[in-house]
């Protein structure tokens, strides 16, 4: 059944607080499905068809002074919503400052589609351009900046600064492989993972 997907995912990723069960990759609105709000381009709630929220990919509301939220681009293409058996469990973890790209959308439910981000941490805050579509032509992603909290690991936990109105909470963690940091944005039945250039 196919309905709104609103993450990193997040990478990744409810609407708003879901009390800590919001993967927010803050994505773009699907044609039935987005990456956190059908006020940011999806369904009213956020309500996804594994129940996890995503951050979406028009305003919510919001007005954005001065335009853009920031300048950054994706820095990888799209990636394949691909089914799987488990998620691996959160870990949190101090996350590196830098760019991430999504790499992966895994999902334990029944959502298909593709999902495309790209997050910049600089010190308290992560700038986000996130994009999912379910069917149909992809949203326009709309840039999007959040004050970033890990203190309760392992959550990470959004408040808006520019270009939405939507507090988010998600599980994460923070692995190495090799000489690659990646960062996993988990909501439910849906996981985002993300690479650090």
């Amino acid at each position: 059944m196919r309905s709104s997907l609103v993450i990193a995912i997040c990478l990744a990723a409810g609407c708003g607080s879901d009390g800590g069960n919001g993967v927010t990759a803050d994505g773009g609105t699907v044609d039935a499905a987005a990456s956190d709000a059908a006020r940011d381009g999806a369904t009213p709630d956020g309500a996804t068809p594994d129940g996890a929220t995503l951050d979406g990919a028009t305003p919510d509301g919001a007005t954005v002074d001065g335009g853009a939220c920031h300048g950054f681009g994706f820095g990888a293409p799209a990636v394949t919503i691909r089914n799987v058996a488990t998620l691996p469990a959160a870990s949190g973890g101090n996350i590196p400052p830098g760019t991430y790209d999504a790499v992966d959308a895994q999902t334990t439910g029944a959502t298909t589609g593709s999902f495309r981000s790209t997050w910049v941490f600089a010190g308290t805050s992560v700038d986000v351009l996130d994009q999912i579509t379910l069917t149909g032509t992809p949203p326009t992603p709309v840039p999007r900046t959040f004050a970033v909290n890990t203190s309760t690991q392992p959550r990470i936990m959004r408040t808006p600064i520019c270009g939405s109105t939507t507090s988010f909470d998600n599980e994460y963690s923070i692995r190495t492989v090799g000489a690659d940091t990646f960062l996993d944005l988990k909501q439910n039945t849906l996981l985002f993972v993300y690479r650090k250039r």
